[in-house]
């Protein structure tokens, strides 16, 4: 065989099991293009027209503030024993979280503090 996709109607017209918004706006574009960008091949694209094939990335506007307040918060008094090494960045500013910052934790378990999680 061969793949098949299936497109589903709720949601805003995504594709069948694909929960990322951007992955599923890309399928669906390769999908309504008979499974090629407009244009020809992604490789001897440039830049106007890969923007032109895929758009700029304005669609993803994030999380809901709803959604955000929702994931688990932490105060840190002390990371370095509150931690394990390879947590105790911000994964969005790159920053050593220092006692007193509040950490947010995601789904995927990955930590930043609530205001750049907020910010991205």
């Amino acid at each position: 065989g061969s793949t098949r996709i299936t497109r589903r109607s709720v949601g805003g017209g995504g594709i069948a099991g694909v929960h990322d918004p951007m992955l599923s706006l890309l399928l669906h574009n390769l999908v309504q293009q008979g499974g090629r960008p407009r244009g020809g091949a992604v490789d001897g694209m440039d830049y106007e027209q890969l923007l032109q094939a895929f758009g700029d990335g304005t669609e993803n506007m994030g999380a809901q503030d709803s959604q955000i307040n929702r994931l688990p918060t932490r105060e840190l008094d002390n990371p370095e024993s509150e931690l394990p090494e390879d947590a105790r960045q911000c994964l969005i500013c790159l920053e050593d979280f220092a006692s007193g910052e509040t950490r947010i934790t995601m789904p995927c378990l990955h930590g930043f503090h609530k205001d750049c999680a907020q910010k991205w």
